[in-house]
């Protein structure tokens, strides 16, 4: 426990508020996407139908699906100049922090299997990315997507000489914090407003 407490204490902190509320990043990104494209395809109804516990894959709209990859993309791009030129700068650790979800959306997945006696539901968490929907068109597409995302990610890290076991557990570690963390608080306001 000490020697937690002292890594805590060398932590650079800046980036440690990064990952802690990365779930903020990650779920801000997706919803304001996801809400101002489906409102342009005047998809209201099925915006309003995909929540927490619900996820509308019958009839989502193709042109959706298409626009979030390409949403995706364009960030990715951007993520890649940045790193280039400021490979420890706050904004690429940003986008690191939105990209690592695609690991932590596998992860969540395969940790929805383990029987626990109490079901977690860990991978509904992560519903705000629009990429669940591409189930629709072959089972587990999402997750071969987000294995494709993560691929990527780290090949332009290693690049970077930035991958390495450590640089991925100190994220992976701070991370699981954060999904619930951003959730409750999430729940919470809601349910003052």
């Amino acid at each position: 426990m000490k020697e937690f407490i002292n890594y805590i204490k060398q932590a650079d902190k800046r980036r440690f508020l990064i990952y802690l509320f990365s779930f903020v990043i990650y779920r801000g990104l997706n919803n304001s996407f996801s809400n101002s494209v489906l409102y342009i395809l005047h998809e209201d109804s099925f915006r309003m139908r995909w929540t927490d516990h619900t996820i509308p894959c019958g009839d989502t709209p193709t042109l959706f699906l298409i626009s979030f990859q390409g949403f995706k993309i364009l960030l990715f791009i951007l993520f890649v100049r940045l790193i280039k030129q400021n490979p420890k700068g706050l904004l690429t650790e940003f986008f690191i922090a939105y990209f690592i979800y695609d690991l932590v959306y596998i992860l969540s997945y395969f940790w929805d299997l383990i029987p626990f006696p109490f079901k977690l539901h860990s991978h509904w968490m992560l519903f705000s990315s629009g990429q669940i929907f591409l189930c629709r068109y072959l089972p587990y597409l999402d997750l071969i997507f987000a294995g494709l995302w993560s691929t990527v990610l780290f090949i332009v890290l290693f690049k970077q000489n930035r991958l390495s076991f450590k640089f991925l557990i100190n994220r992976l570690i701070i991370i699981p914090i954060s999904v619930p963390l951003i959730s409750l608080i999430i729940f919470f306001i809601r349910k003052l407003f």
